[in-house]
């Protein structure tokens, strides 16, 4: 399969970014985030940012874009269509804790309410796309039970990695600091397909790259297996001499 250069992207962004959300949403709803409130913003925006990017690209491997609004129509029948319209409901919530964590004194008693609201929404929404891939029977590899915990499994850990190479301080840590990270978020996101063992983490041009490329085998038809490779999870921290 060679699919479209605005599906990659679709997929990387957009999952990033309701991954990114969900996170946000549900941890700070369980106070386990800063109170900063340009912290806040700053992560809201970036998630709604790589969102609403994704989203914009996925109209872009349609064959009428000037038609895109009439997906939302079909939302009893398509699961391309309650995607869409769930991704537009998740707008509300999330702008509601940007507002909540930006504004504690107006806005902060829904601030709990809000978090919660667009951590179930950005899974609603991440549960749709997966479904898109399943509801295809002409390919027998994605129509199967195995595909949408495979790909929320796949963002969990895209999430995890990005994370991890973003907290990551250079300056005060090492690759056996970070790779204990790694294991830690690994295992808070309760994921079982891939440990940290499995993860390369090493130095190259100045940077850390983390590594964490892998495929995940699943029963397609008696003795024949599905394979699924996520070949895009590799991602590296800052520069080593940054100051």
């Amino acid at each position: 399969m060679q699919p479209a250069f605005s599906v990659i992207f679709f997929t990387v962004s957009s999952g990033a970014g309701y991954g990114l959300l969900a996170l946000l949403g549900a941890l700070g709803a369980l106070g386990f985030l800063p109170t900063d409130r340009f912290f806040g913003l700053a992560a809201i925006v970036l998630a709604l940012a790589a969102v609403s990017a994704g989203l914009l690209s996925s109209t872009f491997h349609l064959g009428h874009p000037e038609r895109a609004w009439r997906a939302f129509s079909q939302w009893r029948s398509s699961w391309l269509s309650r995607e869409g319209v769930a991704s537009v409901i998740t707008y509300g919530p999330a702008i509601a804790l940007g507002a909540a964590w930006f504004w504690p004194d107006r806005f902060g008693e829904w601030a709990q309410i809000a978090g919660w609201a667009s951590a179930v929404m950005a899974l609603v929404t991440i549960f749709c796309t997966a479904m898109i891939y399943r509801s295809l029977g002409t390919i027998h590899q994605w129509a199967n039970g195995w595909v949408v915990p495979g790909y929320v499994e796949y963002l969990t850990v895209k999430d995890v990695i990005t994370r991890a190479a973003q907290e990551h301080d250079p300056r005060d840590q090492t690759v056996t600091d970070l790779k204990m990270r790694l294991a830690k978020l690994l295992n808070t996101n309760q994921v079982y397909d891939l440990s940290v063992d499995n993860i390369k983490v090493y130095r190259e041009r100045g940077v850390i790259v983390i590594d964490a490329r892998y495929e995940k085998r699943f029963p397609l038809f008696w003795i024949l297996d599905g394979v699924m490779n996520f070949d895009d999870l590799v991602v590296e921290t800052t520069q080593a001499d940054r100051t």
